[in-house]
């Protein structure tokens, strides 16, 4: 009897797409994005096994489920982000859980434009402006961690200008993924690349954003385009 169970359930690893999105006509690199969408990127996001193995694969349950989970990983980068460690150990292990969450982001997102139904967490626009608020905080964990003295002024770096307390280093991150830029200026390879990753990320969180909100209201005002036309008895 459980073994019966057990094979009705649906295999876990790896997720399998759905038969809607098999169906749909894509490109070689945007079904290749799928692949890699459930075979690998799913595999190392630890949200999405919490929510499946909680939720029991119910969309509605999924979704009170990812919001919570959203609000907790908040918290949970809101601190590490004030803790500001000093030790390296501490650096590393924060920056470490920070560069996870930012991959799991990334999941989220590339599920998003691939449209894909394991994104749950991010089918809310408020959810996906939750996460930009994430990225900013990932980004300064990752500044502090790994680039700790590596931002200066273009006067060079000193004990003062080197940027040092929580809100510098989120100062840097937020300005680099709007785009805006700031008075530091990346000193070493390690700041060149995380300014890069942080400026990428704020152009494909856009991106995904704009994708999410067509997904949301592209139908709605189709809709009521076609209503109004439907309407009309002018002839126009």
């Amino acid at each position: 009897m459980r073994l019966a169970q057990r094979a009705k359930r649906p295999r876990r690893w790896p997720s399998r797409e759905s038969e809607e999105s098999k169906n749909e006509d894509r490109a070689p690199l945007d079904r290749f994005g799928v692949w890699l969408f459930h075979h690998v990127f799913l595999s190392v996001a630890p949200s999405w096994w919490f929510i499946i193995y909680i939720g029991r694969e119910d969309d509605r349950r999924n979704r009170v489920i990812g919001t919570i989970w959203v609000v907790f990983v908040t918290i949970g980068l809101l601190i590490m982000w004030q803790i500001n460690p000093g030790d390296d150990i501490t650096k590393d292990l924060f920056g470490a859980l920070a560069a996870l969450r930012w991959l799991e982001i990334f999941t989220v997102g590339l599920g998003i434009v691939l449209r894909q139904k394991e994104s749950v967490i991010g089918h809310s626009l408020v959810t996906i402006a939750v996460l930009g608020a994430q990225v900013a905080l990932i980004f300064a964990i990752l500044d502090h961690s790994f680039a700790t003295t590596d931002f200066a002024p273009p006067g060079g770096i000193s004990a003062v200008t080197v940027p040092s307390r929580p809100f510098d280093f989120l100062y840097i991150s937020w300005t680099q993924m709007v785009t805006l830029g700031n008075a530091y200026t990346p000193k070493t390879d390690a700041a060149r690349a995380l300014t890069m990753a942080t400026s990428t990320s704020g152009v494909l969180l856009l991106a995904v954003f704009v994708a999410s909100a067509i997904a949301h209201r592209g139908p709605n005002l189709g809709d009521g385009r076609a209503a109004d036309g439907e309407g009309r008895t002018d002839g126009t």
